[in-house]
């Protein structure tokens, strides 16, 4: 497994075609069963090679995964490993998963995947800031694009994309988390009025005028999208601005 993942890990000359096409992705998902749980380096290998199998965007690669079950194979893993770095590759592997239709995700939101990823971070106390990042990262695909997730799923990840705006100083996790709320202003006005209650839109007012344009765009998307239905709120993203 160690000499394959060498292998994935060219971008320019990798053989994930070949790899999928002799049945790895299987191979894989059997080493990554909980019957290996114990396995922590094999498992390690496993969900690497796996995860770097699932950055090719191919749509007949996320077929094959999803018809051999690993949506459940993972979560199952995910929620019972002791390792954080399989744990970490795990999560890249379903953010990916998550990331390529409406489809896919709701598969993995009707598993269970936002239940999971917050056992996760209630058991979690000390992790790498790359961790930290794949977690957003994975709820951030899990909560973008339309149709919307339920809005009881959404209540309970957004106190976490709030955290992360208000607190967090790390670019790549504010982006994750500014583009999962640039998705979730889309939605109705009982999800809507979260931006106010956490107090909000000072701070994306702020990010507008980031030095990182993708954040600033993400941004101006989220305020764009909250004054999109009611007056009300956008007196109150008025009345935020720095200019006044």
């Amino acid at each position: 497994l160690r000499n394959v993942r060498k292998m994935v890990a060219i971008p320019e000359d990798s053989p994930t075609n070949i790899l999928f096409s002799y049945g790895m992705a299987s191979i894989l998902l059997q080493f990554l069963s909980i019957s290996y749980i114990n396995e922590e380096e094999l498992q390690f290998e496993a969900s690497w090679i796996l995860a770097n199998m699932m950055s090719s965007n191919n749509p007949k690669y996320f077929e094959e995964i999803i018809n051999i079950g690993a949506p459940q194979a993972l979560l199952q893993l995910l929620s019972l490993t002791p390792s954080l770095n399989v744990a970490k590759n795990v999560m890249w592997t379903l953010a990916n998963i998550a990331g390529e239709s409406i489809k896919l995700r709701d598969v993995l939101l009707k598993l269970g995947a936002f239940d999971i990823v917050e056992g996760i971070i209630k058991k979690a106390t000390t992790v790498s800031e790359e961790f930290c990042r794949t977690i957003v990262w994975l709820l951030s695909t899990l909560s973008r694009g339309r149709p919307a997730p339920p809005d009881e799923q959404i209540l309970r990840v957004f106190p976490i994309f709030a955290h992360i705006i208000l607190r967090n100083e790390d670019e790549k996790m504010i982006l994750e988390a500014i583009w999962a709320l640039s998705s979730i202003a889309e939605m109705g006005n009982r999800i809507k009025e979260e931006f106010f209650r956490f107090e909000l839109i000072p701070k994306i007012m702020a990010l507008t005028r980031s030095e990182n344009l993708t954040i600033t765009f993400a941004a101006l998307r989220v305020l764009g999208n909250l004054t999109n239905s009611i007056d009300e709120f956008t007196q109150v993203i008025f009345f935020s601005s720095p200019a006044r």
